[in-house]
């Protein structure tokens, strides 16, 4: 499973942007299976591209749940959200297997 987290930074929160990640992606990936990664376009760099890769759909489905109730990751969402310039596109894929006779996910 990968999620992707597609955003523009807010030029003068972008120091901030690094800060807060700094501290927030051990957080992120602490459960285990979760690998947080930052991309910058090259043709716009206030767009940024946050992959969040999970180990399978199980870890992404406990982690999700995670997002639900866990109190500290709602405020380190809700500071990652603050440091926007508008609005977070978010998509979520898993992977499949075309070798496989049946051709489904690997997740």
């Amino acid at each position: 499973m990968v999620l992707y987290l597609r955003f523009r930074a807010q030029e003068h929160y972008r120091g901030e942007l690094f800060e807060f990640l700094r501290k927030a992606v051990p957080y992120y990936e602490q459960p285990g299976g979760i690998r947080v990664r930052l991309f910058q376009s090259l043709s716009a760099p206030d767009v940024f591209l946050e992959v969040v890769e999970y180990k399978d759909r199980e870890t992404y489905e406990l982690d999700q749940q995670r997002v639900g109730r866990d109190s500290k990751m709602k405020a380190l969402l809700e500071e990652w959200h603050s440091l926007h310039a508008g609005p977070v596109t978010a998509e979520a894929y898993y992977e499949l297997n075309p070798s496989s006779s049946t051709g489904g996910d690997n997740a």
